[in-house]
């Protein structure tokens, strides 16, 4: 009887590592499709991001810049210049005059066009109003970074913005969440759009903030772009250590909990 239970133990182990190992395979090449943005050297120089890195920018004042370089930027718009950077000693800073989203700063990403999930994390520091005569805006808020289909703007999934108090998710309108966001503060976003559902989910600083949330584009088929722009006239953001993943985790977690379902299966008929 102990035999057989143990026989019956290790085939289902057997069958549930096979399974992960094959998932884990597949993370793998998944994660060849992974895309990370830390705009550091020597991937990136200081300068317009357009061009660098197959980004492309239609606003000449989205740079990447030094730490001390921001600071400076910051220092001159009246603004606290501490902490420039989250990551490293570069990052993206969005001013300029800001505008519609067609005047955005654009990324393809490979590989994720048929993904089940795509997750999009980021850290952002959103700016407060700066001085006349700056490059950053006289308003606060308002700044998008928005995940995209092939249809770019007309086929938007999903997005995230700084709203004029709040950290928002894109759905048919912005949905505010429950953070309002402060001034001199770096936040971790993660986005994570799912195509199955066409709904996504919204966290800041590892907590869930909005969840099942519509998709604005209830069509949209997968994703092929990320897009970031600003309001007219808007403060803008520093944007650093950007991340566009799958997410395999769950399909693994299935398969471990199945295994451990089979398992205490074989326990309770064995032991009646």
């Amino acid at each position: 009887m102990t035999h057989d239970l143990h026989d019956d133990l290790r085939r289902i182990w057997k069958m549930s590592l096979v399974l992960a190992a094959g998932m884990l395979l597949s993370m793998s090449d998944e994660a060849r499709a992974a895309s990370t943005f830390d705009f550091e050297s020597p991937t990136y120089a200081s300068g317009s991001i357009n061009g660098q890195d197959s980004w492309t920018s239609s606003q000449t004042d989205e740079r990447v810049l030094t730490s001390t370089e921001i600071s400076a930027e910051l220092t001159a718009a009246g603004l606290n210049p501490a902490t420039p950077v989250h990551g490293g000693d570069q990052a993206l800073l969005l001013s300029g005059p800001g505008g519609s989203s067609s005047a955005a700063t654009i990324h393809s990403i490979s590989g994720l066009s048929t993904a089940n999930t795509a997750v999009l994390d980021f850290w952002a520091r959103p700016l407060t109003s700066g001085s006349d005569g700056s490059a950053i805006g006289p308003n606060t808020g308002n700044v998008f970074i928005m995940m995209e289909d092939e249809q770019g703007s007309s086929g938007r999934a999903t997005g995230v913005r700084f709203g004029p108090t709040s950290i928002d998710g894109y759905s048919t309108n912005w949905v505010a969440s429950s953070v309002s966001w402060q001034p001199d503060t770096w936040y971790n976003v993660q986005l994570v759009a799912n195509y199955l559902t066409k709904e996504f989910n919204l966290s800041v600083d590892g907590s869930l903030v909005l969840s099942g949330i519509p998709f604005h584009a209830a069509d949209s088929p997968g994703l092929n772009q990320i897009r970031v722009f600003r309001g007219g006239s808007q403060a803008g953001m520093i944007l650093d250590d950007v991340s566009v993943v799958p997410e395999p985790a769950t399909g693994l977690l299935l398969i471990l909990s199945a295994g451990a379902f089979g398992l205490s299966v074989v326990r309770h008929r064995r032991s009646r």
